[in-house]
């Protein structure tokens, strides 16, 4: 038995087998300096994953089920970043000034972005560098070939992945989600976002999770502590169980009342 720590971001206590929707795929990035020639396609490449995953967003936008369409305005603003010259523009100049590669450029400008969402006294608006993060992820991971196709879930999961992003939210199967895990994101992510609607657990930021966690591992996601407990022992299973359902027991609680008027019995 292991114990993950991360962030809670939905409460509520899942035990189930895990199943990774993706993981970072966690190869070196290439830098590699160009020839002036290569210059102008490989800034043609750049174009191409910007402009890829827009496509994907814009698609994705279109099949996001009803219940979930509040996610529709998150990737507006996934949008906004693809389109923002602060991102794109920057990179194809470290393109140009440095004679570097596309991923390179990329990696180089979502830095300077980082030192200025650093910057920024309010934490919420310093946790959108998540935002910025998860964009660049994805034009990475078209520029090194990969595609937006997810597997399909055939069972009741606990959901893992590196990130989730609002593009990913739409070819979900959320009948089939119990939980959510992630080893990017904070306390405003986009997977609390989607937890809370769901009505599920889930964590995130847990930085040890592909590493430790295999497909079909029985998991245990704690959304009040913000822990995933891997292959508990059968004492430990009993107690969590008996701590999950006095959860539900009391949400069941707590919806039973909701419709009630917020006074006390004396009128107040």
């Amino acid at each position: 038995m292991a114990t993950l720590k991360g962030i809670p971001v939905s409460a509520g206590i899942s035990i189930g087998r895990a199943f990774f929707l993706n993981r970072s795929g966690a190869g070196p990035l290439p830098r590699q300096t160009l020839p002036e020639a290569l210059v102008g396609p490989e800034l043609a490449r750049l174009d191409r994953a910007f402009e890829q995953f827009g496509l994907e967003i814009e698609q994705a936008r279109e099949r996001i089920p009803a219940e979930l369409r509040e996610h529709a305005l998150i990737l507006d603003s996934h949008m906004m970043i693809l389109k923002d010259p602060k991102l794109s523009g920057v990179a194809k100049r470290y393109v140009q000034s440095l004679g570097i590669n596309a991923e390179w450029a990329l990696d180089k400008a979502v830095a300077d972005l980082e030192k200025a969402f650093e910057a920024l006294d309010d934490p919420y608006f310093r946790d959108r560098i998540q935002d910025v993060r998860t964009v660049a992820g994805r034009v990475q991971a078209r520029l090194a070939g990969q595609t937006a196709e997810t597997r399909a879930i055939e069972s009741r999961v606990v959901l893992m992945a590196h990130d989730v992003s609002p593009a990913d939210t739409a070819s979900l199967q959320t009948d089939k989600i119990m939980a959510l895990v992630t080893v990017q994101g904070g306390k405003t992510s986009h997977t609390g976002i989607l937890a809370r609607t769901l009505g599920i657990p889930a964590v995130v930021g847990v930085t040890e999770l592909e590493r430790q966690v295999r497909d079909g591992d029985l998991v245990v996601v704690d959304g009040l502590r913000g822990v995933v407990v891997l292959s508990p022992a059968e004492d430990e299973l009993a107690r969590l169980s008996d701590l999950k359902y006095q959860f539900e027991a009391y949400q069941a609680g707590i919806m039973r009342g909701c419709h009630l008027p917020g006074e006390t019995i004396d009128g107040y």
